[in-house]
């Protein structure tokens, strides 16, 4: 995709799994969920590094301006601030649309593999406390008039893909890398992050 379009982005996003690479005759939703296809994108903590990045970057303007009236130095917070915030604004819009369409691409996608409807599966995904690929085997199990597999069983189930890394920053942002070990030794989300 053009960087005219995705200008507000500092990490890679997450990629769809080709079907060539997908193993012939098992479940491709499965497969899709393993590679990380239906899990959260974390634009909106990746928003947070936008406030690290304003402040480093006005300190740096009044370092080459030590002389410059208060007023110029409020001139320039106010257009590094606006900078900043149409940024984040474009970020958190992206996330909850992302994850508004995942969930329902994946409620679809589930209720399609398992002949069930959608409004059922939503019931259990309302219920459901554990991860995507643990909600796969439960619905599963739920359609076919199974007992639920436990968290121990499906951790048993070989994986067919590993999931991709989350939140890599791209290689002309790595110098907010320091900034974003920062953001994440106050947050560190989901223990999701593969910068320790």
């Amino acid at each position: 995709m053009s960087r005219q379009f995705t200008w507000w982005r500092r990490f890679h996003t997450t990629q769809k799994l080709d079907p060539k690479e997908m193993y012939k005759g098992a479940s491709k939703l499965l497969q899709r969920i393993e590679a990380g296809e239906f899990e959260h994108d974390g634009l909106w903590e990746q928003s947070y590094l936008e406030d690290e990045i304003l402040e480093v970057q006005f300190n740096e303007f009044k370092k080459k301006n030590p002389k410059a009236s208060e007023d110029l130095y409020d001139s320039a917070y106010m257009d590094f601030r606006k900078k900043r915030t149409k940024r984040v604004n474009v970020m958190r819009s992206h996330h909850l649309d992302r994850e508004t369409q995942m969930l329902y691409d994946l409620k679809n996608e589930l209720a399609k593999e398992y002949n069930i409807t959608g409004d059922q599966v939503w019931d259990i995904m309302e219920e459901f406390d554990g991860t995507t690929r643990e909600l796969y085997f439960y619905v599963g199990s739920i359609a076919r008039g199974e007992e639920p597999k436990t968290k121990e069983q499906v951790a048993n189930i070989p994986l067919l893909f590993y999931p991709q890394p989350r939140h890599v920053l791209k290689r002309s942002e790595m110098k907010w890398l320091p900034l974003w070990r920062k953001i994440l030794s106050r947050y560190n989300f989901y223990f999701a992050y593969p910068y320790e």
